[in-house]
Formats: structure tokens, C-alpha cells, sequence
């Protein structure tokens, strides 16, 4: 069984959602999160397997273990005001909220709506689970032993990362409300408290300490960063934004990401990075302890174009030498020029629908899959990455996740697909901005489908329907692959393989792609030996669509034919290696810094 590695997923969110705790810390047993959470109403979980795999755990830690999971890591984030007030926004809010999708806690959802608890205090209360599996701060028991290892250098250890057993997370933030002491909603004079606490830690003592002053969003960082220092827990990135408008705490405009609720703030508002933002990305990249430098990295997921522009222009402005992340997304397939002349003619593209609103459309991949031609979509909405995204990444030494949400890293053209995909909304003020900076670059054409060259998943006709579609939607992903490395070598880089890894976002609500719906199935359906065998046609089919890209996206041998152990070296790398040793470099200070 093959280990991997996970850039971004949710472990124990869904436990977290499961059941609604006042006191603090947590009195939950290892066994009970561990475990997978399961909708109690036969037809919802009847459905939600067979269909949305949205509701029941995708990555619990059993199941983690069981796919023979090893090392990533776990995003820790507080829901939004926006999904929990989900009965303004339509029938998928009222079912995340309603009795019928149990065992998620109503009381969960009702706290956020009703603005009676803050996000910070959600953060710390999910923080909290993960120290109860690492058997450490003030859930450490002499009588049970840690299931997980949480990576930090506050520990000051060696860690071999070469043998490592077992689960092994780093920790981040995803979105910066959960910086946020303030009640939802509310002022900053209405300011958040832990009640009735249990044994006292670090982080409760700095939340009582503070609940009397309002802290900046920056300042609330320090604050958390060194709590976690104590209690042997540390950050890897933080997400400025997520996926809806905070008004209470803007640090960044987000990319429009949700598609299945209906409500006011999960369309974009403001136009790029705020001041309290870039104090923020300061304050990150400035983390101190003891005069150790210990810099907290950001992640530009669910940032908007803009609000990424701005980041990579302040990073350049500051001298920062810290690694870019994105750390689950899929491309765009084009870049900005590209995008904007698809995008800026009221009869194909970019028209006002609802001020400050703009509706936008796909571009396609056409491929060719079965008897006709198969179309595959890089999803163009500008929640993924553009070419020039990708260049700024590799120009930082970052690193790209992959996500396996179909709706981000790409999808078949059916009529369902592509309709779902149709429609994006930016703030006009971000859209302007983007037209006046960019010129127009024309967009050519894809070539015609070509048989000889193109695709087959299934040259033999050997698979069922469902198999076919399942290595298809591997093969969008494998393509992914080929469009970062295409762009990365024509800009000059030369080891791009090793800057692409895998970031699920399971358990994140998303929809994952069928061929792995759960991370067991990652080793289950052999993703990883699916992608070895596809990639010779995909880098053909690839080059075929892409006539600009002149030279070859795979490892080849002196004479020119693909090297296959290198190659296999490399899908090793992105679904393990890569990941494991950026870790490892940022665990003992070998990142920039």
C-alpha cells in the first residue's frame, strides 16, 4: 500500500460540527473522533454516498489510517455566518441545518447564525480536538496514548522524516475570521469569553487575558501563535480568506466558491488585500518566539485574482523570500489576457447581472475518450490559478495542491457539468481594475479532436461506463499536472515536478471526483498507477491542444523517449515525496526565512 501525502484536508471538522460543546477543553474520547461521522437518516446517507459525498466524513482519522495515510496537513476552520444562516439562502442551507442530515449539530449552526459565540473560540475549540488525538497541553492523560503526531517546532525534536508511522499533520488556518474575538456579527465592543472552563491551557488563559481589549487581526495572530507554541502545537500556513465576506474582519476579497447556497456574503465584496490584511501577511512572515524566527506561510486559496496580485506584489515590494502556497486548487488553463478576452464582450462573456456583480463563462479542453470526443474543462473561474499565478508561485519556491473537488480541478462537459460551471461573480471594482492592468490577449481556438494523437482512456473498449469516467476524471487531474509543468518550463524553470503535490480538501464540503470519493479510495482504485498508465497519452493530447508549448512535459530519456522510472519517481513525488520533504524543510528551519 502506497503512502501519500495531503496538502489541505479537514479531519476533524466533521466532528467537530457533530456535536456542540460549551466547556472547554474538549471531554470527547480519541475513539469517538476517530471515527468516521455518518448521516443517521438512511435516505440522506443512502444519498449522500452514492451522490454528493458532501455530508458523511471523507477523511476521518480511521479512514486516514486505513488508506495508509502518513503525513500532511489538517486545516482547521470555523463556519461562516453565511452557510450557518443557510435558511435565507435556499434548500441546501436548510438541509445542512435541518434534523434530517444529524448527526451535525444544530446547536453548532444556531450559535454562529445567532451570533453567541465568536470564530476564534470555534478555532480554538477544533484546535483542541487534535491535542486530545496527540495526547498533548491540557488534554494529555496518563492513561491513553497519542494517535496522531502533531508536527512542531516548538518541540524542538528530531523527527525522522524518513520513517515516520503512523498520522502525521502540521496544522493551519484556514481563513482569517478565525482570527476574529468578537462575537459573529457584532461590534468590536462585544467581545468573546470561554465559559465555564475545564483545566486551563495556554490558549484559554490568552483568550480571558484579552477579552476585555480588541486585538487587530495581526495582533490576535501573536497572540494564538505563542498560546500554540506553549501547548506543543504550531501553524504552518494561514488562508487570508475563505469563503464568504467577513464585514466585521476584512483581511482580502475572496473568489466566489459556493455554489450550492444562496446568500448576499458569499458574493465577492471590496477590491484586493486590505491594511489589516498585509499586517496580517507581517505579522505571518515576522512570527517570533524567543528570538527564533518561526514564519507562519500564507495560502492564496480562496483569495480573489486581485487580492493575489496584490500578495505577490507586497511579497516583491518587502523582499520576502517565504514560499507562496496554494495549497488546494485546480488552473484556469489560461492566462489573465486570455481569461479577460473570452470574459469581456456582453454577448460571450462578462456581463453586469446584479451590481457589484459579473457573470463570467468556461473555457474548454476539448479530448478525445470513447467513440466521440470527450470534453474536458479547466475550470476558468478565478478562484483557480492562472498562468501567471503559477509562475509567481514557482518564482517564490512554493507550492501547489492539487484539490480533487471536480468542481475546481476540472470536470466532463456534460450538459450538468457544464452548466454548473457557466456562471462567476467578481466585484465589479476587482473586474475593472483587472481590465485596465491587462491587455487582451486573443484566444485561439482548440484544434479539432485527433484520434491519432488524442487521448483514449480506453483504447480497448474494456471498461464500463462508470470505470471510464472514473480514469477520466483521473486523467483531468493528470492534466493539471501537465498544465503546471508546461508553464513553469516555458518560464524558465526547470524542476517544476517538485512543486506540485496533492491537496484534497476532503472534508471540506466538497464534491470529490468519483474515482476517489474517500481517501481509501486513493489506494483502493490506484490513482497513482492509473496516472502512470495514462500520461504518455495525456502529455500527447496535452501538446496537441496547446501547440505553443514546444517542448516536452515528461522526463525523457538521451534519445529522447520517456523515461518511465523517472517518471514513475515523479507521480511518487506528487502524491508523497514532494509534500514530505517541503515538510520536512519547514519543520527544521531549512525554508527561508
Amino acid at each position: 500500500m502506497n503512502q501519500y501525502f495531503d496538502f489541505h484536508y479537514h479531519p476533524l471538522f466533521k466532528q467537530c460540527l457533530s456535536i456542540f460543546e460549551d466547556n472547554y477543553p474538549s471531554n470527547r474520547t480519541q475513539e469517538a473522533l476517530a471515527s468516521k461521522v455518518t448521516p443517521n437518516n438512511d435516505i440522506v446517507a443512502g444519498i449522500d454516498r452514492r451522490k454528493l459525498h458532501i455530508l458523511g466524513s471523507q477523511c476521518s482519522l480511521s479512514q486516514m489510517q486505513a488508506a495508509g495515510e502518513s503525513i500532511g496537513v489538517a486545516a482547521i476552520v470555523s463556519l461562516e455566518y453565511a452557510i450557518a444562516n443557510g435558511a435565507s439562502g435556499g434548500a441546501a442551507g436548510l438541509l445542512l441545518r435541518a434534523n434530517l442530515v444529524s448527526p451535525l449539530d444544530k446547536r453548532y449552526f444556531d450559535s454562529v447564525a445567532e451570533g453567541t459565540i465568536s470564530y476564534y473560540r470555534l478555532f480554538i475549540k477544533e484546535l483542541n480536538l487534535y491535542s486530545i488525538m496527540a495526547n498533548i497541553g491540557p488534554s494529555r492523560r496518563a492513561d491513553r496514548t497519542a494517535k496522531i503526531n502533531i508536527l512542531a517546532r516548538s518541540k524542538n525534536q528530531t523527527v525522522d522524516f524518513e520513517s515516520l508511522t503512523g498520522t502525521t499533520l502540521a496544522l493551519s488556518m484556514e481563513g482569517g475570521h478565525n482570527l476574529n474575538r468578537n462575537l459573529i456579527g457584532l461590534a468590536p465592543d462585544h467581545l468573546d469569553t470561554i465559559p465555564n472552563p475545564g483545566k486551563k491551557d495556554a490558549l484559554y488563559d490568552d483568550f480571558v487575558a484579552n477579552c476585555n481589549q480588541v486585538l487587530t487581526p495581526a495582533d490576535s495572530l501573536r497572540h494564538l501563535f505563542s498560546a500554540m507554541w506553549q501547548e506543543e502545537m504550531d501553524l504552518m500556513y494561514v488562508t487570508l480568506t475563505h469563503l464568504t465576506y467577513i464585514a466585521e474582519l476584512p483581511l482580502a476579497t475572496h473568489a466566489y466558491g459556493m455554489k450550492f447556497i444562496h446568500q448576499p456574503n458569499f458574493y465577492p465584496q471590496g477590491s484586493g488585500i486590505t491594511d489589516a490584511g498585509k499586517d496580517v501577511i507581517r505579522a505571518a512572515y515576522g512570527m517570533e518566539v524567543n528570538g527564533r524566527r518561526t514564519p507562519v506561510l500564507i495560502d492564496v486559496k480562496h483569495m480573489s485574482l486581485k487580492s493575489r496580485l496584490d500578495l505577490y506584489e507586497f511579497w516583491e515590494a518587502n523582499n520576502f523570500v517565504h514560499p507562496i502556497l496554494a495549497t488546494h486548487m485546480g488552473v484556469t488553463g489560461c492566462s489573465i489576457g486570455e481569461w479577460l478576452n473570452v470574459n469581456s464582450e456582453d454577448n460571450d462573456g462578462l456581463t453586469t447581472v446584479e451590481a457589484p456583480l459579473e457573470e463570467g463563462q468556461i473555457i474548454a479542453m476539448e479530448n478525445s475518450g470513447g467513440p466521440d470526443p470527450i470534453k474536458y474543462y479547466f475550470n476558468p473561474w478565478t478562484i483557480n490559478l492562472f498562468d501567471e499565478d503559477i509562475v509567481a508561485i514557482l518564482k517564490s519556491n512554493g507550492m501547489i495542491g492539487l484539490s480533487l473537488d471536480k468542481r475546481i480541478i476540472g470536470a466532463l462537459a456534460s450538459d450538468q457539468n457544464t452548466n454548473y460551471h457557466t456562471t462567476e461573480y467578481l466585484s465589479t471594482t476587482e473586474f475593472n481594475f483587472l481590465k485596465a492592468k491587462f491587455p487582451v490577449v486573443p484566444y485561439k481556438e482548440m484544434p479539432d479532436t485527433d484520434p491519432d494523437t488524442d487521448l483514449d482512456v480506453d483504447p480497448d473498449r474494456e471498461l464500463n461506463d462508470f470505470e471510464r469516467d472514473r480514469r477520466r476524471e483521473v486523467a483531468n487531474f493528470g492534466l493539471t499536472i501537465l498544465h503546471i509543468v508546461a508553464v513553469g518550463l516555458n518560464n524558465g524553470f526547470i524542476d517544476v515536478w517538485s512543486h506540485i503535490v496533492m491537496g484534497s480538501d476532503y472534508d471540506g464540503l466538497i464534491e470529490p471526483m468519483d474515482a476517489a470519493d474517500y481517501c481509501t479510495d486513493i489506494n483502493d482504485n490506484e490513482i497513482e498507477d492509473i496516472l502512470f498508465a495514462i500520461m504518455l497519452g495525456l502529455e500527447s493530447s496535452y501538446l496537441h491542444f496547446y501547440p505553443s508549448v514546444k517542448v516536452r512535459l515528461l522526463p525523457t530519456t538521451p534519445s529522447g523517449h520517456v523515461d518511465m522510472v523517472s517518471l514513475k519517481a515523479k507521480l511518487r513525488g506528487v502524491m508523497h515525496d514532494n509534500g514530505r520533504a517541503f515538510l520536512k524543510k519547514w519543520y527544521n528551519d531549512l525554508l527561508p526565512r
